[in-house]
């Protein structure tokens, strides 16, 4: 995951009015501007510092989850020992649930090639997160083909490989952020055995014909619609 990608996200501006599909010069030109090592962080001054002019960050593959969390937090200080926290694709449950005798909140799966609130699935979780990021979220339809909004920092075009969604369930909600982010380069079944060799996370991924892949933690417990 790369934080440095500001510039390539002003520049494709999907999702907003002024989207538009950048010229190859365009996008070459930012993507020298998209390093990692030209962030520089003062602990001591609470500080960043971007050492490339005309570099820019992005947070928006974290700033759902980092709020999620703090929500939690203060809601616990508070006394709250049970609810849900929506963020749209970001879900955060406290406690159990009191509408029913299991105690888990069925999050949904959203079925990528359906109007919103069409739903593949369902997934129970008890004091967790699910996050989902898909490709049908923010799209720009350009010259009949569409590009969505999760970009491949090496090449400043949409990542593209077999995959239409991925979620994510673990304790924290930053977390789960993150990791949608990252298994999104790799293939379906990397991003598996990524996920099957880490303690308390599971994911699950859809691909573009709708096929579902499951981590193990949850192949027993995911209900298909």
């Amino acid at each position: 995951m790369n934080i440095a990608i500001g510039k390539l996200v002003k520049l494709w501006k999907i999702g907003f009015d002024e989207a538009r599909k950048p010229t190859d010069i365009e996008i070459k030109n930012v993507l020298s501007l998209i390093d990692l090592e030209n962030i520089i962080l003062n602990e001591d001054e609470c500080s960043i510092y971007l050492s490339k002019k005309n570099m820019e960050i992005d947070l928006g593959a974290l700033a759902k989850g980092y709020f999620a969390d703090k929500i939690k937090d203060y809601l616990l200080a508070k006394g709250v020992k049970s609810g849900i926290i929506d963020l749209g694709g970001n879900v955060l449950t406290l406690g159990t649930s009191y509408k029913n005798n299991h105690g888990f909140c069925l999050v949904g799966i959203q079925n990528s090639k359906e109007n919103r609130g069409n739903l593949l699935g369902v997934i129970p979780i008890k004091d967790k997160s699910v996050v989902t990021s898909g490709i049908y979220e923010r799209v720009l339809n350009f010259n009949g083909e569409k590009y969505h909004y999760i970009f491949d920092s090496l090449t400043g075009y949409p990542i593209k490989n077999e995959i239409a969604s991925v979620s994510v369930i673990a304790n924290k909600s930053l977390d789960c952020e993150i990791w949608t982010t990252i298994l999104f380069s790799y293939s379906i079944e990397k991003a598996l055995h990524i996920i099957n060799s880490m303690k308390d996370f599971e994911c699950l991924i859809i691909d573009k014909n709708n096929k579902i892949y499951l981590s193990d933690g949850i192949k027993d417990i995911f209900i298909k619609l």
